[in-house]
């Protein structure tokens, strides 16, 4: 009997039905407090914060909890007034299914005791385009080909977890697709001028489900298709005077794309290095170097690797 090659939406309907990945903010690969910035920023993986203004001081954290969460808040004493927004890109691969269906996002929040939105109102927008993966900047710039954008307001001062959801219909066109949640900040923030959220969930039909727990290490390979963090190295040395030498890490998933690389580079030992070269592929880095001089406690040593291949 021959094989029949499954289609991604008849593929989807039997997975996992959040599209998601890291509602629950359980992977921080970064770090768990982040600066928010004029320039796309990405926080939890997956997510990423924003806002307008260059004068505009904000943090986004981890909640510690059970479940976990996210605060995004306007530190405490700016008086600078604009939008505060986090937001989660789905990789057209993943949302082709949702296309001309209905789809329902929901989830839990909150807002800290010295919440500052104008009206008391949270923005929760899904944006959608019509070209593949064109990414984070310009779904936050509302800048994708054929945008089209869905909202929902909320309007609140409860400090205590609530819930919310929202069902709209994604263009049969649509090839990319956002989730965006912002406040516009007022006045001068106090110690707690925040939102929170947790537990956000995006599936297809019209009513919100039980929020789908995926296990850790499920999560964490879903996240290292776009980011990898390794904290610990390796070493690379040679015995013989003008070799070259290479070294390969293997990614623990095949990535997005070809990720763009960053590291601590440290020659040590007493030995020079020339040619020096840095390679990723999808699915390893490859390291190289010429060793010009050498010693018996030489070495080529690389930390604090990172692999980013985000929208």
């Amino acid at each position: 009997m021959g094989l029949t090659k499954v289609s991604p939406a008849i593929e989807s309907s039997h997975g996992r039905k959040n599209a998601i990945i890291n509602g629950d903010f359980n992977i921080w690969q970064r770090g768990t407090n982040i600066v928010v910035d004029i320039s796309p920023t990405y926080t939890a993986d997956r997510w990423v914060c924003f806002t307008p203004s260059p004068t505009l001081t904000g943090t986004v954290s981890k909640i510690s909890d059970n479940p976990n969460g996210l605060t995004l808040q306007k530190d405490n004493g700016s008086s600078e007034n604009s939008i505060l927004v986090l937001s989660t890109i789905i990789e057209s691969i993943n949302m082709a299914h949702f296309a001309g269906e209905s789809v329902t996002l929901s989830g839990e929040l909150k807002v800290g005791a010295d919440f500052s939105g104008v009206g008391n109102v949270i923005t929760i927008e899904i944006r959608t385009g019509t070209v593949a993966d064109e990414g984070a900047a310009g779904a936050l710039a509302g800048s994708w080909t054929g945008y089209q954008l869905s909202i929902k307001q909320i309007t609140t001062t409860n400090q205590n977890w609530t819930t919310f959801d929202f069902t709209t219909i994604i263009p049969s066109d649509a090839l990319e697709l956002a989730i965006i949640i912002k406040y516009t900040t007022s006045g001068t923030a106090g110690a707690d001028d925040s939102i929170n959220v947790r537990n956000i969930q995006l599936e297809k039909g019209t009513v919100a489900t039980e929020f789908e727990y995926r296990s850790i290490g499920e999560e964490l390979s879903l996240c290292q298709r776009y980011y990898y963090a390794r904290s610990a190295g390796f070493v690379i040395r040679n015995s013989v005077i003008n070799y070259y030498v290479q070294n390969y890490m293997n990614l623990p998933i095949i990535m997005r794309t070809t990720p763009t690389v960053s590291f601590i580079e440290t020659v040590g030992g007493g030995v020079t290095v020339a040619n020096v070269d840095v390679s990723p592929e999808i699915d390893y880095i490859r390291f190289s170097a010429q060793f010009t001089s050498i010693s018996t406690t030489g070495r080529l040593s690389y930390t604090a690797i990172t692999a980013d291949a985000e929208l």
